[in-house]
């Protein structure tokens, strides 16, 4: 399930299925819970004081009102080289701290967010998507009613999926991947990045590295027709950690629809 937290652009609805959920930002003030799924005492820190203390096995609520409140240092009461820390702003999770040299055979804590909910939890890989891979079975639709050209300017390998079932995979290129599609008459076209979680560096080395998600994209088709294209984008006080997916349609002189696909910011200029 891929968990969208942000605002619609235009005013366009989101289509869900049993894999996608579009969740609206939340206004300060909001309060998240946060579970302590370790056998550690952690204290919380904000803003260079620690403001609670969470028992294993605990959950508790946090408030957050107002920008910049939401960034979150965690420390093992016991041990307090386990540590990890998050970042989370009108409702989600918009990243987590990124361990760039993990030791063999060394626990680590680090933050899940799902439904909302923080989980602290331990691991031996805190990278992204904790080092797990998803296996993809492609399967394409078996009576589609055209093929399009969809063109992947991202740096994300990417799922496009239709009916909880996934119709193609475009790696990233440095440039651009591009790989044929079939269409249905009518439907949702969803686009995702494979993996949940991506390594962020900023290449000015004036932001910490971070682990961050990428909100998804779909097109609509009607009649054989791209008719909408919707994203999911965040607001700009949470840069440079809102990645969003979106989608532009170009119509060749050979009158064939081509989707290219790209990666954007509120604030492009941050990358």
């Amino acid at each position: 399930m891929r968990e969208y937290y942000g605002e619609l652009n235009g005013n366009f609805e989101y289509i869900e299925d049993k894999n996608h959920k579009f969740i609206p930002w939340k206004d300060y003030k909001f309060s998240f819970e946060l579970h302590n799924s370790t056998n550690y005492t952690l204290m919380l820190e904000r803003k260079c004081y620690i403001f609670a203390t969470v028992e294993p096995k605990e959950t508790i609520q946090i408030w957050v009102d107002g920008w910049g409140n939401g960034k979150i240092f965690v420390y093992a009461k016991e041990d307090q080289n386990l540590k990890c820390n998050f970042e989370i702003e009108r409702g989600c999770m918009i990243k987590r701290n990124l361990v760039e040299h993990m030791e063999y055979n060394k626990l680590y804590i680090a933050p899940i967010f799902k439904k909302g909910i923080i989980t602290i939890v331990t691991c031996e890989d805190c990278s992204p998507n904790f080092n797990t891979k998803s296996e993809y079975n492609i399967t394409p639709l078996e009576e589609p009613t055209r093929m399009i050209e969809f063109c992947n300017h991202t740096p994300y390998d990417l799922i496009i999926s239709k009916d909880n079932a996934v119709v193609q995979i475009i790696e990233a290129n440095k440039e651009r991947t591009s790989k044929l599609v079939g269409i249905p008459l009518n439907g949702i076209i969803y686009i995702d990045t494979v993996f949940e979680e991506t390594t962020w560096k900023d290449s000015r080395s004036v932001y910490e590295s971070a682990i961050l998600r990428v909100n998804g994209c779909f097109i609509k088709i009607n009649n054989g027709i791209c008719s909408e294209r919707v994203t999911v984008i965040g607001p700009a006080l949470s840069e440079p950690y809102i990645r969003h997916l979106y989608a532009s349609l170009e119509k060749t002189f050979e009158y064939k629809d081509i989707v290219n696909i790209w990666c954007n910011t509120i604030d492009y200029r941050l990358d």
